[in-house]
């Protein structure tokens, strides 16, 4: 029996680091592939390898990890690089997020589209036919170019239509169009109309998260990786082994004012329950809270 031709897959971005979150999130997205039917490629856009746990896992759950230079390969060269290996589809996880190098990369397609149909009128003969057909010349190639997925990195329109094909979102992210019969303070979500490529919607969330790396307790219903760990680094960072910690991991310039005072009145409230929970003797009822919650960011630079 003719065994069936796989689907090829690849995902690009400069984030498979273990320095961003990215890779954390989707360390174990790769490995929930149907390896009978697909074949994922995966393209670091970076200098240098990076051999951090949840770029291992990716490259571990991948059949293709490859390392695109942006210091030595100009966007066209890397793009020209991807076509080698013939994919079906190309899944951008940066978009305009960080750098505009995966941006370019994606707007090369339609760039060596207009070079293919150019090249293929010039040489066509006089009665219309090509005479490049049997690729002896080799003026013009025949490519296989990729659809263009956008998924993960920029929860906005590219711009184009010739850039991505479709975009990965589910209804909250991009909420849908205004209907004349709800309340007008809904007129705000008229948005769908601003995106150029078409749009795929997950049915509940198009985020994706990592949860079998998270370190919690027995009773969290997720993995325990190791609780003395865990409270080894609590204490190494000066945190109570027993506080719930709300965390930001994004880099502090991306917070911006309005949004750190909603965070400080959320956490003022949570802190004043917990106290005066500790005050009455947990009189309420409600579960007591065994030490107060804080609010963990990154530093600077970090």
């Amino acid at each position: 029996q003719q065994a069936i031709p796989k689907i090829r897959i690849g995902y690009i971005s400069p984030d498979f680091t273990s320095k961003h979150p990215l890779a954390f999130l989707m360390q174990h997205v790769f490995c929930h592939h149907d390896k009978y039917r697909f074949e994922i490629h995966v393209y670091s856009i970076a200098s240098k390898e990076d051999n951090g746990p949840e770029v291992q896992a990716i490259r571990d759950s991948s059949d293709y990890f490859t390392y695109l230079s942006p210091s030595t390969m100009s966007p066209v060269e890397m793009y020209q690089r991807i076509l080698e290996d013939e994919l079906e589809i190309l899944v951008d996880l940066c978009g305009y997020a960080g750098t505009s190098v995966v941006a370019e990369i994606m707007a090369t397609r339609s760039l060596l589209q207009r070079h293919v149909m150019e090249t293929t009128t010039d040489t066509c003969g006089d009665d219309g036919s090509n005479n490049n057909n049997d690729g002896d010349d080799g003026d013009v190639p025949s490519v296989r170019f990729p659809m263009h997925v956008s998924y993960m990195g920029f929860p906005g329109s590219i711009g184009s239509s010739k850039v991505w094909d479709y975009s990965v979102f589910d209804p909250i992210v991009v909420p849908p169009d205004h209907d004349h019969n709800t309340s007008m303070s809904n007129q705000h979500h008229n948005i769908r109309r601003h995106y150029k490529e078409a749009l795929i919607f997950m049915p509940h969330c198009y985020f994706v998260n990592s949860h079998k790396s998270v370190i919690g307790g027995k009773g969290d219903g997720i993995m325990l990786t190791n609780d003395d760990e865990r409270r080894k680094l609590r204490v190494r960072y000066g945190l109570d082994p027993e506080a719930f910690v709300y965390c930001c991991h994004s880099r502090p310039d991306k917070i911006d004012p309005t949004t750190f005072r909603c965070w400080m009145r959320a956490l003022s409230r949570v802190r004043s329950e917990y106290f005066s929970r500790v005050n009455d003797k947990n009189e309420s009822g409600y579960p007591q809270m065994r030490a107060p919650p804080v609010l963990w960011l990154l530093r600077s630079g970090e």
